[in-house]
Parts: C-alpha cells; structure tokens; sequence
C-alpha cells in the first residue's frame, strides 16, 4: 500500500484522489488508538489543570482523527461506490465506539471539572471558557453521569442509532442513484434550455 493520505499531518490539504478504501481501513483504527492513548494520559494526568494540559493533548489527538473520519464520510456520500461504502461501513462501529467511550469515560469528565473549578478557569478567555463548559455538557449528553444498566443501555442505542442512521443513508444514495423519470413528450421539457435537453 502506497503511503496513507490519510495520515498527512493536519497542517497539509489532502489529495482526496489518492485516497483508497483500503487507506480508510488502515488510518482509522490506527488514529482511534492515537486519540484513545492521548484521552488516558489526560484522564490519568496529575499535573494542575490547564488549557495546555487538558484541551490542547486532546484536540491535536482527536483532530487528526477526525478529519480522516469525516474524509472518509464525504467519499462515501459522494463517490458511494461499494468499496468505499464497505470501508467506511467497517469501520463505522470502532467509531461509534469510541466516540461512546470519550463521551461516557469518567476520568476525562473529571479533568474538564477540575479546569473549569481552577483558578486558571477564570483567566482563560470567554471562547475557551466555554469550549471547555461545552465539553462537560457533552459528557452529561453523552451519559457521563449514567451508571450500570443505564449506562449500558445508552452504549447499546448509540450503537444502534449509529447503523441506522448509515443504513438510512445508503438507502437514500442508492434511491437517488436508481431513479430516473422517462419523459415521452417534448411538452414535458418546456422550460429547460435547449443544450440541457439535448445533453
């Protein structure tokens, strides 16, 4: 396999002709173990909470990630070609995983509390102040709070919703692409352009 387009560094634009089912396959779990590595050492982290302890290991990490994700989205919805789809659909539920597992992961929660409740909270700027406030809604949203069956449950219906909503997807993309309107009369096409209509 050629080298990954996928795994450019962030600051280069990517040359999305390039990019090949198997890149998708390769790039994603490969950046889902980089960001579930960088989300542990923040968890576990003991040092005093600041933006550059806490936001900034998560975001270089995560951002990496989910540029890959979304490339591989838009290709899937534009190109759809059954490789492609099977790619993004293999790796759809790690994730789903993962993106479960940030949302509901304890010790991350708890490093956005301890940032928010700091003196170094009140001297971040507003923008920041409420990236990080955003961050411990998405965690209640996500179920941070939840607990046992509960919990268990929410992790279930992400995952389900997840396939649905691809399913819905892949379903609306093939609709389009087997629809056609057969127009047996020129009346019909009054209106259109005439180099339209002779395309």
């Amino acid at each position: 396999m050629s080298l990954n387009p996928l795994l450019a560094p962030i600051s280069s634009l990517l040359d999305y002709a390039a990019i090949r089912p198997e890149h998708i396959e390769a790039a994603i779990p490969s950046l889902i173990a980089e960001a579930r590595a960088a989300v542990e050492l923040v968890a576990g982290s003991s040092e005093p909470p600041s933006w550059q302890t806490i936001v900034d290991p998560l975001e270089d990490a995560s951002e990496r990630l989910w540029r890959a994700w979304s490339v591989a989205g838009h290709l899937n919805g534009v190109l759809n070609t059954p490789e492609i789809r099977n790619a993004y659909n293999a790796c759809l539920p790690a994730i789903t995983a993962y993106s479960t597992w940030v949302g509901l992961h304890q010790g991350l929660y708890g490093q956005y509390r301890r940032l928010r409740d700091s003196s170094t909270f009140a001297q971040l700027s507003p923008s920041r102040q409420r990236i990080v406030e955003l961050a411990l809604r998405d965690c209640r949203l996500s179920g941070v709070e939840l607990a046992g069956e509960a919990r268990e449950r929410y992790t279930e219906i992400s995952d389900l919703a997840a396939q649905v909503s691809q399913k819905f997807s892949e379903n609306t993309l093939d609709a389009v692409d087997h629809w056609e309107l057969l127009v047996t009369e020129e009346a019909q096409l009054q209106g259109i352009p005439a180099d339209v209509v002779a395309a």
